[in-house]
């Protein structure tokens, strides 16, 4: 009973070994046998004359030919991305939006708060108008501006 065991192990491991050696070595051989029936195998028989043989693996992702039309060099092929790799892509891309968002709604928070230091200590405020030429705002018009600033600051700014 052991000894079943000691050789069932011993030819798992060397069929395992075997295996694992065909494929590092990538080779395949292809022969034929006396009765004319062609043979492929990883190793080459010893009594027989074996020819090896050139093969490519297939890779995930890569384009097959099915019309036996010239192939494009390897590097022109692109393949898909995984589904891993696309979901990858497409977080870097809403984590790069959302920075973009961010700069931007930190930099609104700058000038309101650049308006509001402006604004709210003084009665008398100075404006340039569109057409270049200075005047002063109400003071009911500048306490609205005060209040539509501190209340943007309020929802949209942080500290």
């Amino acid at each position: 009973m052991r000894l079943t065991r000691i050789v069932a192990v011993a030819f798992i491991v060397a069929t395992a070994l075997t295996a694992f050696d065909s494929v590092a070595r990538d080779e395949i051989y292809r022969w034929v046998d006396e009765k004319g029936v062609v043979h492929f195998g990883d190793l080459p028989p010893g009594q027989a004359d074996a020819e090896q043989i050139e093969h490519r693996q297939h890779r995930p992702g890569a384009v097959k030919n099915p019309d036996n039309q010239p192939q494009a060099n390897e590097e022109q092929l692109v393949a898909e991305p995984s589904y891993a790799e696309s979901r990858r892509q497409e977080r870097a891309t809403k984590r790069q939006q959302a920075a973009q968002k961010r700069r931007a709604i930190d930099a609104q928070c700058a000038r309101q708060r650049r308006l509001l230091a402006r604004f709210e200590p003084h009665p008398r405020v100075m404006v340039e108008n569109e057409d270049g030429t200075v005047s002063r705002i109400g003071d009911n018009e500048r306490l609205q501006v005060v209040a539509d600033t501190k209340t943007y600051i309020s929802e949209n700014c942080h500290s």
